[in-house]
């Protein structure tokens, strides 16, 4: 593959991405239920583009890799100072089901997220995103995890266990 192939192959995946984005606001309109049932493919398609085939070009012809400033769309801002936790929800209990999703690999904070609302949704206590991305970037924030990139841009960024 040469750096003019890489390029055109990159501009499409990178088309692929903002299809992907388009689906998951449309997912993200559905109930609970209909969500869950998207949460595992949607994952595994997010962990495909930018786990595997944007790495592939990326490898090759790493300037074609963008910048964290390249990527301007913030999931959120909400800072952990400013959470109210659901009363049936500690930040213990928080804590303990983004840690037991986590591995030592760096997956992407979007996928962490849906996994931990799924795993809460299950035991019928249903968590905001925003409050789980903002635990997410305290913990980060004292060194509990390791981070990659902004936080706040739950797509192009990723954590991991320390160590």
């Amino acid at each position: 593959m040469n750096k003019a192939q890489a390029t055109k192959i990159h501009r499409r995946l990178l088309s692929v991405n903002q299809a992907l984005t388009k689906v998951d606001e449309a997912i993200s309109e559905l109930n609970k239920e209909d969500r869950a049932v998207f949460s595992e493919p949607m994952a595994d398609l997010w962990g495909l583009l930018h786990g595997k085939a944007l790495r592939v070009i990326y490898a090759r012809y790493p300037e074609l890799r963008p910048t964290p400033d390249d990527f301007d769309e913030i999931s959120s801002d909400l800072q952990w100072k400013d959470v109210t936790l659901p009363n049936a929800i500690s930040e213990a209990d928080l804590d303990v089901v983004i840690l037991s999703k986590l591995k030592s690999h760096s997956p992407k904070v979007a996928k962490i997220i849906g996994n931990v609302m799924t795993a809460f949704d299950e035991r019928g206590l249903p968590i905001g995103e925003k409050i789980v991305g903002a635990r997410i970037r305290w913990l980060a924030d004292v060194g509990r995890i390791e981070s990659f990139g902004d936080l706040r841009k739950w797509r192009y960024s990723e954590i991991a266990l320390k160590g």
